[in-house]
C-alpha cells in the first residue's frame, strides 16, 4: 500500500525532448499558412509560388504593423521598403520593428545585392535569409522548411529561449516558462501555461514574448486536435 501511494505522488518532469512526438502528429499543409511578401517591386516569384499552392499576399511597403498579425511567415526585402520609418537601413530597420511587434513570427530576409557588415545585426534577427533571384525550387524548399519549423514546438521553444536570454530574463524564470510550455502541450491544456501573470515583475518588456508563446501553444493544440 505504501508503495502504491508513492507511485501516486510521482510527478514526471517533462523535458523539451518529450515534445518530439508532437512533431510527428502534425502534418505540413501549404494551405494552412499565410505568407506576406514585403517588396517594392511586383516580382514574378509571387505568381510562381501561388501556383505551388502557397497563400501569399504582396505589400509594396508596411506602415501599420497590425496588417501583419495574421501572417505566419513574413518575407521582407532589405532595400526600397521601410522608407517611411526614416532609417537608412530601410528593410533592415523594418525587420527589427516586425521582430519587436511579433517576437515569434517566422521572418525571411531577401535581397538582390550584398550589404556591408552593419546589416548583419538585422539578418541575425531573421529565421532565414534568401537571395532575391534564386529559383522557385530553392524558394519552395525554404518555405516548406519554414512551415516545418513553425509546426515544431522544439524549434519554437529554442527561439523563445534565445529571445528571453537576450531580454536578460533570469534562468529560473526561463525554466518556469519552459516547464509550463512543455506541460501545456503534452497535457493538451493551456491552463498549465497560464500561471504566468502579465504582472510578473521579472518578465519586464519580455511579456510580449510570453503572450506570443501562449498564442502559439493554442495554435499547436488546435493542430493536434485536427490531426486526430
Amino acid at each position: 500500500m505504501h508503495k502504491h501511494n508513492h507511485m501516486l505522488s510521482f510527478r514526471k518532469n517533462y523535458t523539451i525532448k518529450d515534445l518530439q512526438e508532437i512533431i510527428t502528429l502534425i502534418g505540413v499543409n501549404r494551405d494552412n499558412f499565410r505568407i506576406a511578401i514585403i517588396d517594392d517591386q511586383k516580382i514574378g516569384l509571387i505568381k510562381s509560388l501561388r501556383q505551388h499552392s502557397y497563400r501569399i499576399d504582396h505589400f509594396n511597403d508596411v506602415i501599420n504593423f497590425d496588417v501583419l498579425a495574421k501572417y505566419d511567415i513574413i518575407i521582407c526585402d532589405i532595400q526600397g521598403v521601410g522608407k517611411s520609418l526614416g532609417s537608412k537601413y530601410e528593410g533592415g530597420h523594418l525587420i527589427k520593428e516586425i521582430r519587436n511587434f511579433y517576437p515569434l513570427k517566422y521572418i525571411i530576409a531577401f535581397s538582390g545585392k550584398s550589404f556591408d557588415v552593419s546589416y548583419n545585426k538585422f539578418f541575425r534577427l531573421c529565421d532565414d535569409v534568401m537571395g532575391k533571384y534564386v529559383d522557385v525550387t530553392s524558394w519552395t524548399m525554404c518555405l516548406d522548411m519554414a512551415m516545418k519549423n513553425i509546426n515544431n514546438p522544439i524549434y519554437i521553444w529554442n527561439k523563445t529561449r534565445h529571445l528571453l536570454l537576450k531580454g536578460n530574463i533570469d534562468i529560473d524564470t526561463i525554466s518556469k516558462v519552459e516547464k509550463g510550455y512543455i506541460k501545456a502541450i503534452i497535457k493538451r491544456d493551456i491552463k498549465y501555461f497560464n500561471f504566468l501573470s502579465a504582472k510578473e515583475n521579472s518578465l519586464g518588456n519580455s511579456i510580449a514574448i510570453i503572450d506570443a508563446i501562449g498564442t502559439y501553444i493554442q495554435v499547436i493544440l488546435g493542430l493536434i486536435q485536427l490531426s486526430k
